[in-house]
C-alpha cells in the first residue's frame, strides 16, 4: 500500500470534497482530512496524533480556557421532569 499510486478519479474526489488540497506535485491532507484520519484510526482501535496537532489542540484547550474564564458563568437550569400520563 505504501508508495502506491493512488487512482485519479479518487484523488480528484477527495480534493473535490475537501480532504486534500494540491501543492505542486504533492496531496496534503486539510483539517477535515486529518479529522476523517483521526476518525477512521480511532475506529480501528489505534491513537495516533502527530506532534503538530497535539500542539495545536493544547493550543485550542488553552485558548478555550482563557475566553471561559473572561466570560460571565452562566448556567441554564434544568428542565422539569416531563409528566406521563
Amino acid at each position: 500500500m505504501f508508495n502506491e499510486e493512488a487512482p485519479t478519479d479518487a484523488l480528484q474526489e477527495i480534493e473535490k470534497d475537501g480532504y486534500v488540497t494540491k501543492q505542486g506535485d504533492i496531496y496534503v491532507l486539510t483539517d477535515k482530512g486529518n479529522d476523517e484520519r483521526n476518525r477512521l484510526s480511532t475506529l480501528a482501535g489505534l491513537n495516533i496524533k502527530y506532534r503538530s496537532e497535539r500542539l495545536r489542540e493544547e493550543a485550542k484547550n488553552t485558548d478555550a480556557g482563557e475566553s471561559k474564564a473572561q466570560s460571565t458563568d452562566h448556567q441554564t437550569p434544568p428542565s422539569p421532569p416531563m409528566e406521563t400520563a
